[in-house]
């Protein structure tokens, strides 16, 4: 038996050795390695595992564990799938698929939350963008390859999985026990002209038709007396690139740079340029809203639409998903999907973020000390490269900490709505939370034994009566009366409509962003 592995190893080496050149020299931070005594290591390692460790081992098993964490090594989107994990593999973008409803990557070996999509069970018990799942159903997910996460986190519905974050100011971890359900994404499940010719969208994801989609609810706002629009890309996690440039191209005119990739390979560096999609558009002033969780194409969109000094980014600084994975099909059922190139914007800034230590810290505008800095192409205003789109006009983000979490967690809100509904019947759209609705709350919780003490109350009160009303609007009046309702009390909406009401012109946006840049602010 020996004789044969012996035998075994010395012509996998001649085989791996004759593949990739068996003397190159490779240099790595300094350190000289040479291929083939590199390759001679490894198969002598292996093979004194497999002669000598305490515990019987299996040969394959040893080299697809080493393949795994080889690509693993790589960054965060890159992955080794096993002829099981590859039958399970599904990338969606037919608009309907089962599960809790978040998108989700790996930081620092972690699985993180990208985004909770709009209505589904993930957004209404609340997660939020950079929840780290520490674990699910009681098991660690240390280590965990994104398949096995999709695979844990689907199933039929009705049933319910318990997930366990932690959440950036929080100091213990939230536990959330989520029911599953048939997962429906509308790229565009509301829009509304919201006052002073200012036009309101929430876009939610970039799947087939999407910009379409985006372009006929634009074009119905413009009917109804809308002039100028607000497009809300926040918590949006992206989706088909042809989509974010068809999307862009909504504004600008054809043949302008949305994006390009570079790789190092020839094939990987293309260049896309805006294509006509009509003129109705492309002078209306434009605000668009991003967070932490907009990524991939909701980045591309907004760095175009800034580098351009087409619209003004308004929010919080994005995720920083710019890279481009590409799958190999490889022999036995295996599927390699390794990084082939990275997004940048027109001005030429990286949007991936190289570094995800410091993600949930280092996420604000402010933090410009290790980023290069570029020019907008029309007004020439200073941009940042550095992981993701900096907002031109930097908003505090709304956090929900360990209380409303518990709250949510237990679907408070939801519940009470309904009860609120049997007790009072009708309820007129434009209803405002009253002190008599926020004591009826309190007296819910404490007969059903929801813990909710006077100083968390205090506290929070003015997220439980945002919460209260959303969930009461959408009790009464369906999906659109609890987008209305949050819409109407949404801090950033308000300040987009600040700013928008001193704006009435492309050129009344531009002299806005060079006067806010000339005069220091952020």
């Amino acid at each position: 038996m020996k004789g044969k592995r012996g035998t075994f190893f010395k012509v996998a080496l001649v085989f791996f050795v004759g593949l990739f050149g068996g003397v190159a020299i490779a240099s790595q931070g300094g350190k000289k390695y040479d291929t083939r005594k590199m390759y001679e290591l490894y198969f002598k390692t292996l093979d004194r595992i497999t002669n000598y460790y305490v515990d019987s081992v299996s040969e394959g098993q040893l080299i697809e564990k080493s393949l795994e964490t080889l690509v693993n090594s790589l960054d965060p989107f890159s992955e080794f799938m096993t002829p099981d994990e590859s039958k399970d593999f599904q990338i969606h973008t037919s608009g309907s698929f089962g599960g809790i409803g978040i998108q989700i990557g790996l930081r620092d070996n972690w699985l993180t939350v990208i985004a909770p999509i709009d209505g589904t069970p993930a957004k209404k018990v609340g997660l939020m963008a950079g929840d780290r799942i520490i674990e699910i159903n009681g098991e660690s997910t240390k280590g965990w390859k994104l398949t096995k996460a999709v695979k844990v986190l689907r199933g039929d519905p009705g049933t319910k999985v318990k997930i366990k974050v932690l959440r950036k100011g929080v100091e213990k971890p939230l536990e959330f026990e989520i029911t599953r359900a048939i997962i429906k994404i509308k790229s565009v499940p509301y829009y509304s002209v919201i006052g002073n010719g200012i036009g309101y969208v929430r876009f939610t994801e970039f799947m087939n038709n999407s910009s379409l989609q985006l372009r006929d609810a634009l074009l119905d706002l413009k009917k109804k007396g809308a002039t100028k629009f607000i497009i809300d890309l926040r918590s949006n996690p992206g989706g088909l690139l042809r989509e974010a440039v068809k999307t862009a191209s909504l504004f600008l005119e054809p043949g302008k740079i949305v994006v390009s990739t570079r790789g190092r390979i020839p094939s990987s560096v293309e260049v896309d340029t805006s294509i006509n999609m009509g003129t109705e558009l492309v002078d209306a002033p434009i605000v668009i809203l991003v967070d932490r969780g907009s990524a991939s194409a909701s980045e591309i969109v907004s760095g175009a639409m800034q580098d351009w000094d087409r619209g003004i980014i308004m929010g919080d600084t994005t995720f920083g998903k710019g890279s481009v994975q590409r799958l190999f099909p490889l022999d036995y059922g295996y599927i390699l999907k390794i990084t082939i190139a990275k997004y940048y914007t027109p001005s030429g800034r990286c949007i991936h973020r190289s570094k995800w230590e410091g993600f949930l810290e280092d996420n604000t505008q402010e933090n410009k000390d290790k980023k290069l800095e570029y020019h907008t192409l029309v007004l020439k205003r200073p941009v940042y490269s550095g992981g993701g789109i900096s907002p031109d006009i930097y908003v505090v983000p709304d956090t929900m900490g360990s209380v409303i979490a518990r709250l949510l967690s237990k679907s408070a809100f939801f519940n009470f709505a309904v009860e609120y509904k049997v007790k009072h019947g009708n309820m007129s759209e434009n209803f405002e939370v009253t002190p008599k609705m926020l004591s009826e709350f309190r007296a819910f919780l404490k007969k059903n034994k929801i813990t909710l003490k006077d100083y968390e109350y205090k506290e929070n009160k003015e997220k439980i009566k945002k919460l209260i009303g959303a969930n009461i609007a959408e009790v009464y009046f369906g999906e659109k009366g609890r987008y209305r309702y949050m819409v109407s009390h949404d801090e950033v909406v308000r300040k987009a409509k600040k700013v928008l009401s001193r704006i009435n012109s492309l050129r009344d946006l531009r002299s806005y962003l060079k006067s806010h840049f000339k005069n220091g602010k952020k």
